[in-house]
């Protein structure tokens, strides 16, 4: 199923054993477009404490109540490394992390996007929500949302406020048309013209989310109705 990446925040995450906590941010790829790590608000023997699991150790999401299950025990959660989430990752903390969980170390493709001692291509959501996107020298309109597919979190589309020179109120870019995430600029810039924008046919409103490969080639939606 395909949903907004920002609807679940908020989310209840539990465990094998009871409540692990809140889902409040996630950090995402910008090479890959996948989703790597949930941010979650919980709390140990020690009091308030923030978590970050994998997509790998989800086992089911229920839109209706608001509920990510995962494979992990409270226990195993609450004795993962301290790691302090403030807008960055850095290489150790994720290294820890990975090695504490036995989670597979994926290949860290070179980005664009200028960071320091950051994981060079990780970014969090909250942090990128609202930055501009350009088509060249053209500003298309903020960043609204992400979609995503929920059994593979992987992020296929930009959501782009368009409302100040398209009439429709929103438009959907293919995350392949992004050439760079800038968090010093707080821009993301495409690979495409507006022209392209411009030229996009409309989707099929009888299949609102088609599959990764049957997207349109110019790479957006012009949608005038939100999607559901």
């Amino acid at each position: 199923m395909r949903w907004s990446l920002s609807e679940i925040s908020g989310y209840r995450v539990h465990g094998r054993d009871g409540r692990v906590g809140t889902v409040a941010d996630m950090y995402f790829d910008d090479v890959d477009w996948m989703v790597r790590y949930l941010v979650v608000n919980g709390a140990d023997q020690s009091g308030p404490r923030t978590f970050l699991l994998s997509p790998e150790v989800i086992c089911s999401t229920d839109r209706e109540f608001g509920l990510i299950s995962v494979f992990l025990r409270i226990a195993a959660v609450h004795n993962s490394p301290v790691i302090s989430v403030n807008g960055h990752i850095t290489q150790q903390d994720e290294r820890r992390l990975r090695e504490y969980y036995g989670w597979p170390h994926y290949e860290h493709a070179v980005s664009t996007s200028t960071q320091t001692d950051d994981v060079p291509h990780l970014h969090s959501l909250a942090a990128v929500l609202g930055h501009r996107v350009l088509a060249g020298e053209d500003d298309i309109g903020p960043l609204l949302d992400f979609v995503i597919n929920d059994h593979t979190w992987k992020i296929h589309c930009l959501e782009v406020d368009a409302s100040r020179w398209l009439h429709a109120s929103r438009i959907w870019i293919r995350s392949d048309c992004v050439k760079q995430v800038n968090r010093s600029t707080r821009q993301i810039e495409l690979t495409i013209r507006r022209k392209a924008v411009l030229n996009s046919p409309p989707p099929d409103l009888t299949v609102l989310w088609p599959t990764a490969h049957e997207l349109p080639a110019a790479g957006t939606f012009l949608v005038d109705t939100p999607y559901t």
